[in-house]
Formats: structure tokens, C-alpha cells, sequence
């Protein structure tokens, strides 16, 4: 799994790199005069769409933070599952709730009696005392990270953004 985070995580990063290549491109063609893309009869870039272009690497940083946090988290649960034989009563409320929404797929769009099947599901777990299985956290709605969350989880100063920053630095005074 770590091999598999590492390429994601390079993958992404090579992307943003191409795209501040890009951007300096723009850039050069700025200075000479007005950008235009494909030649002289090109496209023209406005200042407006440059600027859009310009915030374009804050969405792919934070789709690339966002990504790798996910495939951690994800990558933490599925080995304290299968290191060990958990129930649901030694999850912590906010897994437990995450266990529940997985196994009974209350997010899921499905008709009542399919409903009723994953209800019964978890029951009879429960009833079973069944350990708790591999199972995936479902993705949030993407941008609820707020400034608390983030001091809390102190992933500004991960080692992995402090690399992320001080590669994008590097490769951008090249």
C-alpha cells in the first residue's frame, strides 16, 4: 500500500509540475507581448483567464493533499482491520458511524426492501458479534476541512507537504 500511495502521490505531483511548466510559458509569453496560443493568428489570453489559470494550481494542490490524505486514512483502516479482530464496540464513535454507513449503505440510493436486506445485514453482525471486517471510508463532499481541523491533524507540517513545498520551490526558481 505504501508503494501505491508513493505513485499516486508522484503521479499527481508530476502533473502540477507540467502545469507550473505551463504556466511559465504563459508567462514568457506575457512578456513579450500579448499571449497567444498557436501562433500569431492563436488564441489570445486575456488577464482574466490567466488568473484563472493561475489559481489552477491551488485546486490541484489541494486535490492532490486531499488525495493522499484520503489513501492514508484509508490505508491506516484497512491495516488496524486486519491486524486485529475489532469489534464495533472497540471503534471509536466517528469509525463506528463510518462501519455502519458502509455495511448498511445509508448513503446509497435503494429501493426498501434492498434497504431492509442491509439492515437485517447489520443486525444479524451485531447480534453475531462478528468482528468487524475490511471495509472504505466514504468520501465527504470535498472542502470541509476548516482551519481547526487542519491545526489539529497538524497536516500543513507533514512531511509530506514540507516536501511537496520545498519541490515546488526548487523546481519553480530553475
Amino acid at each position: 500500500m505504501p508503494d501505491e500511495l508513493s505513485e499516486r502521490f508522484e503521479e499527481r505531483f508530476s502533473e502540477i509540475l507540467a502545469y507550473l511548466d505551463f504556466l511559465e510559458n504563459v508567462q514568457t509569453a506575457v512578456q513579450s507581448g500579448v499571449p497567444q496560443l498557436g501562433g500569431e493568428d492563436g488564441l489570445v489570453v486575456t488577464t482574466l483567464q490567466q488568473r484563472i489559470l493561475y489559481s489552477g494550481v491551488y485546486l490541484q494542490l489541494y486535490n492532490l493533499v486531499e488525495s493522499t490524505m484520503t489513501g492514508c486514512l484509508d490505508a491506516v483502516s484497512k491495516a488496524a482491520i486486519q491486524q486485529a479482530h475489532w469489534g464495533p464496540a472497540d471503534l471509536s464513535t466517528e469509525l463506528r458511524r463510518e462501519w455502519v454507513k458502509y455495511v448498511a449503505r445509508t448513503h446509497v440510493e435503494m429501493g426498501s426492501d434492498k434497504r431492509l436486506e442491509k439492515a437485517i445485514l447489520l443486525c444479524d453482525h451485531l447480534v453475531s458479534a462478528l468482528p468487524v471486517g475490511p471495509f472504505d471510508i466514504e468520501k465527504g463532499g470535498g472542502g470541509n476541512w476548516d482551519d481547526s481541523s487542519r491545526r489539529s491533524t497538524n497536516w500543513f507540517r507533514s512531511k509530506g507537504q514540507q516536501t511537496l513545498v520545498q519541490r515546488c520551490e526548487k523546481d519553480r526558481t530553475r
